[in-house]
């Protein structure tokens, strides 16, 4: 459940970003070549990539690590039908 409430949180981040800071940080850039500004963008920038990828491949492994227990649990399940079925033909 933590993990869906971080993915939510980074998507609204990025969304925030775009929506708000975006337009803003392309005037500023326009009207003002401030350094500091630049800096401060460019690094709030790279921390939402980061934060998006990081998000990405930790979804990846969670989706793979789901479907192999699916796959156990299935695998589990057909071989506890199949004793069930030989214990029935043997009464």
């Amino acid at each position: 459940m933590k993990r869906n409430n971080d993915r939510e949180y980074v998507i609204g981040l990025a969304d925030i970003y775009q929506n708000h800071a975006k337009p803003w940080t392309i005037e500023i850039l326009d009207k003002e070549k401030k350094p500091e500004l630049i800096e401060e963008i460019d690094r709030k920038a790279r921390f939402l990539e980061e934060m998006m990828t990081e998000l990405s491949k930790k979804t990846k492994m969670n989706m793979k690590a789901n479907k192999e227990s699916i796959h156990q649990r299935t695998d589990e399940n057909r071989k506890l039908i199949a004793e069930l079925n030989d214990v029935r033909q043997k009464q």
